[in-house]
């Protein structure tokens, strides 16, 4: 059984013919009950959430697609930012492609290590830098928000 990485496609600008592909698999994931490819290439996908005209969510098995959507990106001439997570197999980041140019970043192992658990208490907590919470993610979520983006 794979676990599922959670992705959050966010274009720049409405983008019809991705928009229509990714409501086609969608259709067809209802029907058929299995993963589809998004323009018959790549990953499969799962639970496929339109959220707005140019906002898309969904589900891929154990890593992110982003170099799939990163050639769709080349080839179809669309300005993205895609989000990803699969918490359990520390992969957490973001990659966007504007004006030509592809960027990332990413949590390392190290940065996953900076959120420490602490069982001297009696509910669960985590810390990080001063603060702590019972869900590791949101501090996560911050190292992220404080990585540079790299271009690649």
């Amino acid at each position: 059984m794979s676990n599922w990485c959670y992705n959050v496609l966010q274009f720049k600008e409405h983008e019809p013919k991705l928009i229509n592909e990714f409501k086609r698999i969608s259709d067809l994931n209802k029907i058929e009950q299995l993963g589809q490819k998004l323009f018959d290439e790549g990953e499969f996908l799962f639970d496929i959430d339109i959220l707005s005209n140019n906002k898309v969510q969904y589900s891929t098995r154990w890593n992110p697609n982003k170099e799939e959507i990163l050639k769709i990106g080349l080839r179809l001439t669309f300005e993205f930012e895609h989000y990803y997570e699969e918490l359990a197999n520390g992969i957490l980041g973001q990659v966007k492609y504007l004006n030509g140019n592809f960027y990332e970043r990413e949590l390392t192992d190290d940065d996953f290590d900076l959120v420490k658990y602490n069982d001297n208490v009696d509910e669960e907590q985590y810390e990080f830098d001063g603060k702590t919470a019972d869900d590791p993610n949101e501090f996560y979520q911050e190292i992220l928000e404080n990585k540079e983006w790299e271009l690649l």
